[in-house]
């Protein structure tokens, strides 16, 4: 018995550190979502819930309910703000695509605008990186 180290039933430093910093980690992660939303809405527009969250994200939301409104983003948890801003996708249906090039005889026949739509990108790749100098 004299080897053996004592068994520790409760750890109150542990208690009193994750009291203290759950507060600041709310607190950022509201301002993370508050920062998001508004740079979205500026950059796209009041529909940009509907023309910029990825799948993942919209399938991920809390109570399967939210609309467009501008608390979109208080609905998801908190690693979805990561796969809304990094997680790549395509604005067009992929349909579409694939029946413009059956349609299509030559080369000529297709737009080179419409089928770079279909190259899936992230938010950073298409509202972010042109604005702030960081790397996703």
């Amino acid at each position: 018995m004299g080897d053996k180290s004592p068994q520790v039933l409760w750890d109150d430093i542990s208690s009193f550190y994750a009291n203290e910093a759950y507060p600041l980690i709310h607190e950022i992660e509201n301002i993370m979502r508050k920062l998001i939303t508004k740079f979205m809405l500026t950059n796209i527009g009041l529909g940009w819930t509907k023309e910029a969250v990825p799948q993942e994200v919209i399938k991920s939301v809390r109570d399967g309910t939210a609309d467009n409104s501008s608390n979109y983003l208080y609905e998801v948890d908190f690693i979805q703000l990561s796969n809304l801003l990094f997680n790549k996708y395509t604005t067009i249906n992929t349909k579409v695509i694939l029946e413009k090039i059956r349609e299509a005889d030559k080369s000529e026949d297709l737009d080179l605008e419409i089928l770079k739509q279909s190259i899936p990108q992230s938010n950073w790749e298409r509202y972010f990186s042109p604005l702030v100098d960081c790397d996703s």
